[in-house]
């Protein structure tokens, strides 16, 4: 069977005017991610991650990380969906959903609230990708992966969302467990599956082994 070993972007900058570019911790993130897989692991067939900035400096932190020059893929198909517009049309919707602070815990509340209401169209000011679109646009490129016979592993750099929803159709899950997975994904975390064109299975989700010693613990992140 091949391997798809699908990683979460560095922490990116929530709460500022630009989310779409990593934290000064979001590089330093990705770098040691890029050393724990040079004492761990072989490189990949192929490396490939969406065109998001988050996505290619976190690709170019594990590559600085692993001492690697490897060229890399980027593709639109991996991309995050449009979590703003999500969150403007909602609370278009509901104004006196809005926080009161700027604590993370409440955006993260006010996104759960956001996704439902998305993933059951019921946003009617949202005008962007629909959940039905961005489950096919990720699956379908999924299959497109798994469709080659030729047996490969492939690193991913992605976004939770299009983690999760992944995850989601590999375990079949209820749109619910799906935005739960999404808010739990970690950054930098490392998600294996294993796949051949007529199956797929799960082995691993949302680890961080590089951020797990004593001194590296704080710079466990979700954002």
């Amino acid at each position: 069977m091949s391997k798809l070993i699908l990683f979460r972007h560095a922490q990116a900058s929530l709460g500022s005017q630009n989310y779409d570019q990593l934290s000064e911790l979001g590089f330093q993130q990705s770098r040691w991610l890029g050393q724990h897989l040079n004492n761990s692991t072989i490189l990949p067939d192929r490396i490939i991650c969406g065109t998001l900035n988050r996505h290619k400096q976190t690709t170019l932190g594990i590559l600085e990380g692993l001492k690697s020059s490897m060229a890399f893929e980027q593709n639109d198909a991996w991309n995050e969906f449009q979590f703003e517009g999500i969150v403007k049309a909602y609370l278009k919707q509901h104004p006196d959903n809005t926080p009161t602070d700027k604590k993370s815990s409440s955006f993260f509340r006010l996104l759960k609230f956001a996704m439902l209401d998305w993933s059951n169209d019921n946003l009617k000011h949202h005008q962007g990708e629909s959940w039905v679109d961005f489950e096919t646009r990720v699956v379908a490129a999924f299959k497109a992966l798994s469709g080659v016979t030729e047996k490969q592993t492939i690193w991913l750099i992605s976004s939770g969302g299009v983690i999760s929803m992944l995850l989601s159709f590999i375990l079949e899950t209820s749109k619910k467990t799906m935005i739960e997975l999404n808010l739990q994904t970690r950054n930098t975390s490392i998600t294996e599956i294993l796949y051949k064109p007529d199956s797929h299975c799960l082995m691993s989700y949302n680890q961080v082994p590089h951020l797990e010693s004593n001194d590296r613990h704080q710079a466990i992140t979700y954002a």
